[in-house]
């Protein structure tokens, strides 16, 4: 348990999808981003599974996905409750400034 999950417990917490594009350590420019983008942006799990073109294209950069929680950055698997659907949250960036 993190220190994060320890405070706001019961908080439900989502990645940013364009810091998820970064913070991955595999290169593969726009391909790979628009793959990342387009298994995020599936409502359903059968559309998700089209993210399977990133296993052939990098193997890594597609299990280093399959690690993170997808509740965390895939719209299919966002619960209702907060009724917000946002994949890129720039809120904190523009508080920091």
């Amino acid at each position: 348990m993190t220190i994060f999950d320890e405070i706001l417990e019961g908080v439900e917490h989502r990645f940013c999808l364009r810091h998820l594009y970064y913070k991955n350590k595999f290169g593969g420019g726009v391909v790979i981003r628009d793959l990342m983008m387009g298994a995020a942006k599936a409502t359903f799990y059968q559309a998700w599974e089209k993210m399977g073109e990133l296993k052939k294209i990098n193997h890594d950069a597609y299990n280093w996905l399959l690690q993170i929680p997808r509740k965390s950055w895939c719209k299919h698997e966002f619960s209702m409750y907060p009724r917000c659907d946002v994949l890129m949250n720039n809120l904190y960036e523009s508080f920091n400034s």
